[in-house]
């Protein structure tokens, strides 16, 4: 019927010396009990880029059911471009450090409702300059 099944009881090495394409029609799924690296441009060659693109009417979930999602990048930025809206819920603390400047350019209404305490320090304080 055209299935094939392949049961490695030890290691298993695939090495590719050229070009590896696969095309899957159907769904896909990897259950891995052990970690899993990906390790993408390890000869550091230039505008080698890694590219996800998820076509129209779909979503992208990523879960972690007990620890962190920690996304860094050493020396690039980090930047978002949303089409719609933009929405953040933390069931705690919410801290933001910057070690250079903040700017927020806001062309609609800007509204802030705290049930807290505001407190505003600065150098100077200039509410219409």
């Amino acid at each position: 019927n055209g299935d094939l099944v392949t049961l490695v009881k030890n290691s298993n090495y695939l090495i590719t010396s050229s070009n590896n394409k696969a095309f899957i029609q159907g769904d896909s799924d990897i259950t891995i009990n052990g970690r899993h690296k990906v390790y993408i441009n390890k000869n550091g060659q230039e505008n080698n880029n890694y590219d996800i693109q998820i076509g129209p009417g779909a979503n992208v979930n990523i879960q972690v059911d007990n620890g962190n999602l920690n996304v860094v990048t050493k020396t690039g930025q980090f930047n978002f471009d949303v089409g719609s809206d933009f929405n953040v819920q933390v069931g705690g603390d919410y801290n933001l450090t910057v070690l250079g400047n903040k700017t927020e350019r806001i062309e609609g209404n800007h509204v802030q409702d705290t049930t807290g305490t505001v407190t505003i320090k600065g150098a100077t304080i200039d509410l219409n300059p």
